[in-house]
């Protein structure tokens, strides 16, 4: 497992915990980026 996608799964848990990395798209993930800090 990448870094980054280390870091996904631990940023979607923390600030999506019903969604899980693999299934979020890069357009989501941005904007929970900017949502979430």
């Amino acid at each position: 497992m990448s870094n980054s996608n280390r870091f996904t799964s631990e940023f979607v848990s923390k600030c999506h915990p019903d969604k899980h990395a693999g299934n979020v798209s890069d357009s989501i993930l941005e904007a929970t980026l900017e949502n979430c800090g």
